[in-house]
C-alpha cells in the first residue's frame, strides 16, 4: 500500500486535506453570482469552468442563460476566462459565442492551464476567483493557484465517467457516503 503505509491519517492531516477542498464560497449556480457581492469581496475577475458550471456537460452549444449570465458580469466590469479540462473544439466555440477567452485541456487541478487563464485576466491574485462545480478540479486548482474559490451546484445531475469518479473520491475524502 502506498501513501501513508496503511497508517490512519491523523486529524491534522485530514483537516489540512479538507482545507484544500474547502471553497471560499458556495452558491447554487454561476447565475446567482451578484456583481455587488463579488465587488464587496474584492473580486474583479473570474476563471470559470465550462461543463456543468456554465452549460450542461452534455450540451453542444451555449445556452441563453449562459450568454445572459456572462454578459451581465462583463457589462458590470468583470473579466471572465473559461478554463475547461475538456479538449473538444466545443470549448473554444462556446467561449467565442460568449465573448470570452478559453483554455481547453486545462488539466485542473494542476495550475498550468489555470495560470494561463489567470495571466489573461491581468489582475492580482486577490482580485480573482475560480468558479466551478467540482472540488477536486476547480476548488483544488484554485487553491493551488492561490486564488479564492466559488463552488456551484452542477447544472445537471448526470456526469461523464471521469467526473463520476471525481465525485466518488470527493465524497470519500469528505467522509460522506457514496
Amino acid at each position: 500500500m502506498r501513501g501513508n503505509g496503511g497508517r490512519k491519517r491523523g486529524k491534522g492531516q485530514e483537516q489540512a486535506m479538507r482545507g484544500w477542498l474547502r471553497p471560499d464560497w458556495v452558491v447554487d449556480s454561476f447565475f446567482d453570482l451578484k456583481p455587488e457581492g463579488l465587488r464587496r469581496a474584492g473580486i474583479r475577475g473570474l476563471i470559470v469552468d465550462l461543463d456543468n458550471t456554465l452549460v450542461p456537460w452534455n450540451s453542444a452549444e451555449e445556452t441563453a442563460e449562459a450568454l445572459d449570465g456572462v454578459r451581465r458580469l462583463i457589462d458590470a466590469g468583470f473579466r471572465i476566462v473559461i478554463a475547461s479540462n475538456n479538449r473538444s473544439p466545443r470549448v473554444g466555440r462556446i467561449a467565442e459565442r460568449l465573448g470570452v477567452r478559453a483554455v481547453s485541456f486545462a488539466k485542473k487541478p494542476l495550475p498550468l492551464g489555470l495560470r494561463q487563464a489567470f495571466r489573461w485576466l491581468e489582475l492580482p491574485k486577490e482580485a480573482v476567483a475560480v468558479v466551478g462545480d467540482q472540488l477536486l478540479t476547480d476548488v483544488l486548482g484554485g487553491k493551488l493557484l492561490g486564488v479564492r474559490t466559488i463552488l456551484v451546484r452542477p447544472l445537471v445531475e448526470t456526469d461523464g465517467w471521469a467526473t463520476r469518479v471525481n465525485r466518488l473520491i470527493e465524497r470519500r475524502l469528505l467522509g460522506r457516503k457514496p
